[in-house]
């Protein structure tokens, strides 16, 4: 969670959350893809 600005991380705490109230083993995997997708194109590391 220190890697990203501060602007940007209850974005990526809001990603992890998704993730991790997945459903299903494939819901965490959409979850996942999409925040990857979302959070990588502006912060590659």
């Amino acid at each position: 969670m220190n890697k990203p600005p501060k602007s940007v991380q209850p974005k990526v705490k809001e990603a992890l959350y998704d993730i991790w109230m997945a459903e299903t083993r494939e819901d965490a995997h959409k979850a996942f893809d999409s925040a990857v997708n979302r959070i990588s194109d502006k912060y590659p590391r």
